[in-house]
C-alpha cells in the first residue's frame, strides 16, 4: 500500500473497522476473489460482509471526506442501518497507541491506552456493527445476539427506572444509546 498520508489514513480506518466486523462474527464476502482492494484514489470504498452460515449480505461504504471518513452500514436491500463518522487522525492515533502498549512498562499508561481503544471500539460497534448484526439476524431468521439494543424502548426505559442513579450513570458510559436513555428527564 502507498504510504502517502491520506491513503495511509484511509487504509487504517478501513482496516480497523474491518477488524471490529471480523471480531463480531462477520466474514468478508468477495464474489470476485481476484479483486484487489485499492484505496489510492478512491473517495468511496465498499466492502461486503456476511455471517458464516447466512446468505444475506451487509455492505460498508467508506466515504473519504478530507479529515474524516463516514462509514455507512446497509443491508443488501440498500436500507441504511447505521452510520458513524471517524476522524482519520484519531484512528491512526489509536493504532499507534496499540503498537506502543507493548513497549510501555507503566500499568497506568497501559490502562489509559486500553480505555481509549475501548471507547473507539464501542463507537464502531454501537454505530454500525451491532445494528447490522441485529437486522441481518432478523431478516435471515437467526437468533438475535444477546444485546440490550434488541429490546423495545419502553422495556429499556422500565429496566433503567428500576436501577439506582449510580448504576444508571455507569450504564450511560457503555454506549451512546444507553447515554441517550439515561439522559431522559423522566428517569
Amino acid at each position: 500500500m502507498e504510504e502517502s498520508g491520506d491513503t495511509c489514513e484511509l487504509t487504517i480506518v478501513v482496516m480497523t473497522v474491518h477488524a471490529v466486523m471480523l471480531k463480531s462474527g462477520f466474514v468478508l464476502f468477495d464474489p470476485d476473489s481476484s479483486m484487489r482492494f485499492s484505496f489510492s484514489e478512491e473517495t468511496l470504498v465498499s466492502l461486503n460482509y456476511t455471517l458464516a452460515s447466512v446468505k444475506g449480505i451487509v455492505s460498508l461504504n467508506f466515504e473519504n471526506l478530507g479529515g474524516e471518513v463516514v462509514v455507512y452500514g446497509s443491508l443488501s436491500a440498500g436500507s441504511l442501518v447505521g452510520m458513524v463518522s471517524i476522524d482519520k487522525r484519531r484512528s491512526v492515533h489509536i493504532v499507534d497507541l496499540l503498537m506502543d502498549t507493548s513497549k510501555s512498562d507503566k500499568e497506568e499508561d497501559t490502562l489509559s491506552i486500553h480505555r481509549e481503544v475501548l471507547v473507539w471500539w464501542r463507537m464502531i460497534k454501537d454505530g454500525i456493527v451491532t445494528p447490522l448484526l441485529v437486522d441481518l439476524c432478523e431478516i435471515t431468521g437467526l437468533e438475535l445476539p444477546p444485546c440490550f439494543i434488541c429490546l423495545p424502548r419502553e422495556l429499556k426505559h422500565k429496566i433503567l427506572e428500576s436501577l439506582p442513579g449510580v448504576d444508571i450513570a455507569t450504564l450511560a458510559c457503555v454506549s451512546s444509546e444507553l447515554r441517550d436513555l439515561a439522559s431522559e428527564n423522566d428517569l
